[in-house]
C-alpha cells in the first residue's frame, strides 16, 4: 500500500492531526547533503498546530523518534533540543543518542534513537515517583535545569528503574533560571514534577488537612538525599507556595487546551455546531454520536429526567453515558449562551482527572449552534453507573474503606483548591469496587483554600431518623482528616 507523503510545509499549514502512518519527505535538502530526505511516520506521539509534530518513525529500517519544526520559530525550538540532548550527553546522563538534526527554511527535523519497549513514567507507583526525583536531582546537580517536568517528557526503558528524558528542549543550563536564584529555581521545577502525581498518590489515609502530605514529604527527603549536602530543605510555608503555584500554573495551562486541537483534543467547528472531542475515546459509536446527539438521546435508556438536564445511557452501553442540557425558556437560553454550564462541566471534569481526583471524565462536548437544537448542548460522559452514595449506604452499609475514600476524596478537593458546591448524595457515585465517583461538576470552582462547606454539606445527607449510624461513620472519617471539628 502506497503511504501518502508530505513536507515540513504541509505540516506547518495543516491544523488537524495528519493521518498516519505516511512519508516524511525533506524537500529542501542542499545539495550534496548526507543525510536521508525519506521518513515514515508510523504514530504521532505530540501534536502542537503549526508548530511541532513528535512521531514514532523509520528510517532505512529502523525504528527512530523523529521531531519535525516548523513555523517561524522551527529554528529556535531545534537549537533548544540540541542544546538540551547534547548537555544530556556531555554530564553523562541518560539520553537518547543523536542521529540527525538538519535545519531548512520549511523547518528543522531532529532523529533520535527509539527507545524500544520504554514507556511514559506513571507516577501513581512509589517506585516511578523516586525515579523521576532522582532523575531531577541528576539533572540539578550536572547544573541544568528541566522547565517541563512531566510524566509524558520521561521514559523508562524495561528492566531499568533509570529514567530517561525525552522532552529535551526543556532542559538547559542552570544560567538559563529566570527568577528567584539557583535554589528556589530547583524547589520550583521538584513542585513541578510532585504536582503530576495523581491527588490519590498523593493523600494517604493518614494525612490530615492542617498537616503536610506524608508522600510529598517523602519525595522531598528523597530528593535531599539524593542531593546530598548540596541542598537544604525549604521551610514548610515555602514549600507550600511552591506547590500551589505549580499546581494553579498546570491547572491553568492544561485547561486552555481542553478548547482548541493538541495531541489529547480535538476541535471541530461544524455549520450547525462547534465541537471538543477527547481523541484517545474516538470510535465509530460516538462519532454516531456527535453527528445527531439528539437521535441517540432518544433511543437511550433514561437515567435522569431534570428540569435543567437529562441524561440518558444510550443503547449498547459503551462505557459512557449524554447529558443534555435543557432549555426551559429563551431567557434561560441567552443567559447559557453567555455562561454556558455545559461548557464549564467539560472544563471541570478535565480540572479533576488531570489532578486524579475520580470522577466521570468528559469525552465529548457538542455545542449546537443552528437548527432546531441551537443553544443546546450535550455532554458525553465516561459511565461510573448510577448507585448514589445514599442508596449504596441503605442497601450495602457504610464500610471503613467507602468512608476513607469519601474523606479522601473530599481532602483532595480542599489540598487542590477546589470548591465543588453540590456535594449532594446524588452527586456521588459508588461502583461496584467501591470506588467513589464526583459527578455534576458544572458549578465547581477553584477557591483558594477549598471550601469547607463542601464535607458540612456532605454530612447534611445523613440527617434524618435513622440515618445517624452512617452519619456517624462519614463524621468520623471526616474528623479524622481534620475536615470537620
Amino acid at each position: 500500500m502506497k503511504l501518502p507523503v508530505l513536507t515540513l510545509r504541509m505540516l506547518g499549514h495543516s491544523r488537524d492531526l495528519p493521518s498516519l502512518p505516511c512519508g516524511l519527505c525533506l524537500d529542501d535538502v542542499a545539495e550534496g547533503a548526507d543525510i536521508p530526505q525519506h521518513f515514515v511516520l508510523q504514530r504521532a506521539l505530540r501534536w502542537l498546530p503549526g508548530r511541532r509534530l513528535v512521531a514514532e518513525g523509520t528510517v532505512a529500517g529502523q525504528s527512530v523518534l523523529v521531531k519535525c519544526f516548523f513555523g517561524r520559530r522551527s529554528q529556535t525550538a531545534l537549537w533548544r533540543e540540541l542544546r538540551g540532548l547534547r548537555a544530556l550527553l556531555a554530564a553523562g546522563l541518560p539520553a537518547p543518542g543523536e542521529r540527525l538534526a538538519y535545519h531548512m527554511p520549511q523547518g528543522g527535523v531532529l532523529v533520535t534513537d527509539w527507545l524500544a519497549s520504554a514507556r511514559p513514567l506513571d507516577l501513581s507507583r512509589v517506585e516511578e515517583q523516586v525515579a523521576a526525583v532522582e532523575l531531577l536531582a541528576d539533572l540539578h546537580a550536572a547544573g541544568l535545569s528541566h522547565a517541563d517536568p512531566h510524566p509524558g517528557n520521561f521514559l523508562l526503558p524495561a528492566g531499568t528503574a533509570q529514567a530517561v528524558p525525552i522532552d529535551v528542549g526543556a532542559i538547559a543550563p542552570r544560567g538559563c533560571w529566570l527568577r528567584g536564584g539557583r535554589e528556589r529555581g530547583e524547589w520550583r521545577e521538584l513542585a513541578r514534577l510532585i504536582v503530576q502525581c495523581p491527588m490519590d498518590a498523593l493523600v494517604s489515609d493518614t494525612d490530615r488537612l492542617a498537616a503536610p502530605s506524608e508522600a510529598v514529604e517523602r519525595l522531598v527527603t528523597t530528593y535531599c538525599r539524593r542531593r546530598g549536602d548540596a541542598v537544604r530543605a525549604p521551610a514548610a510555608s515555602d514549600w507550600q507556595g511552591f506547590m500551589d503555584a505549580a499546581r494553579r500554573s498546570r491547572v491553568r495551562r492544561y485547561l486552555r487546551k481542553t478548547l482548541r486541537s493538541t495531541t489529547e483534543f480535538e476541535q471541530r467547528d461544524r455549520p450547525d455546531a462547534r465541537v471538543f472531542v477527547l481523541r484517545s475515546a474516538l470510535s465509530p459509536a460516538l462519532e454516531a454520536v456527535i453527528a445527531d446527539p439528539a437521535a441517540a438521546m432518544a433511543s437511550g435508556e433514561p437515567l435522569k429526567a431534570g428540569r435543567s438536564a437529562t441524561v440518558v445511557r444510550p443503547k449498547g452501553a459503551p462505557g459512557w453515558v449524554i447529558k443534555r442540557y435543557n432549555r426551559r425558556n429563551l431567557l434561560q437560553s441567552w443567559r447559557r449562551r453567555l455562561a454556558p454550564r455545559a461548557r464549564a462541566a467539560w472544563r471541570n471534569g478535565h480540572h479533576l482527572a488531570l489532578l486524579g481526583i475520580p470522577t466521570a471524565r468528559p469525552l465529548a462536548l457538542i455545542e449546537a449552534s443552528k437548527g432546531a437544537g441551537a443553544g443546546t448542548p450535550y455532554l458525553v460522559l465516561e459511565d461510573h453507573g448510577d448507585c448514589a452514595i445514599d442508596r449504596h449506604a441503605r442497601t450495602a452499609g457504610v464500610s471503613e474503606r467507602l468512608a476513607t475514600r469519601v474523606s479522601r476524596l473530599l481532602l483532595g478537593l480542599r489540598r487542590a483548591d477546589i470548591a465543588h458546591r453540590d456535594t449532594k448524595a446524588s452527586n456521588l457515585l459508588v461502583t461496584a469496587e467501591e470506588q467513589v465517583v464526583l459527578i455534576d461538576l458544572d458549578g465547581m470552582r477553584s477557591r483558594r483554600g477549598g471550601d469547607s462547606a463542601d464535607a458540612t454539606r456532605f454530612l447534611a445527607n445523613w440527617t434524618r431518623a435513622g440515618d445517624q449510624p452512617v452519619h456517624a461513620r462519614f463524621e468520623a472519617a471526616l474528623r479524622r482528616v481534620g475536615l470537620v471539628s
